[in-house]
């Protein structure tokens, strides 16, 4: 199974949107079955709970990123072998077979991408936009009821 372009993932999800979110959210869904996913599997088998460790790592980055995409050089990699404790080419390795052996990763000219993420971003803008919405009816509703009462509050003080 191949990686969809990123783009379709992207398609739909407004710009202004994706910028918005990127300053107010600091969490994203864990599906607390991951490891039951196949790639996840075939990846934990040779990489054991490092793997595990650096996958989630390398999903919450992509997910702070403005465009969900991570840039494959030695900067990125030097940094997560820091952070992990672990030697930079492990790293370099790792994402290498994320993309090509497990797929649990895409790559364009940018870098490289998770459908997880852009997953992850177009249901935190369809709850958003669902929430804005029940938010304006009731913003409406209760505008409604508050000029109702000042139009019989203002009869109350008219007829004393």
């Amino acid at each position: 199974m191949g990686f969809k372009n990123e783009n379709n993932f992207l398609r739909g999800v407004k710009k202004e949107s994706i910028k918005s979110m990127k300053n107010t959210k600091f969490y994203f869904s864990h599906d607390y079955e991951a490891a039951s996913d196949p790639k996840i599997i075939c990846m934990l088998s040779d990489y054991g709970g490092l793997g595990y460790g650096l996958y989630w790592r390398i999903i919450e980055l992509l997910h702070k990123e403005t465009l969900n995409i991570l840039p494959r050089n030695k900067f990125l990699f030097l940094a997560l072998a820091k952070q992990m404790l672990v030697e930079e080419d492990k790293v370099k390795a790792f994402i290498d077979d994320c993309i090509k052996k497990y797929e649990l990763f895409g790559e364009n000219e940018q870098g490289f991408f998770s459908e997880r993420v852009f997953t992850n971003l177009k249901k935190m803008e369809e709850n958003n936009l669902q929430i804005s919405n029940v938010r304006k009816k009731i913003g409406r509703i209760g505008g409604l009821k508050s000029g109702v009462i000042r139009r019989k509050c203002a009869w109350v003080i008219f007829l004393t």
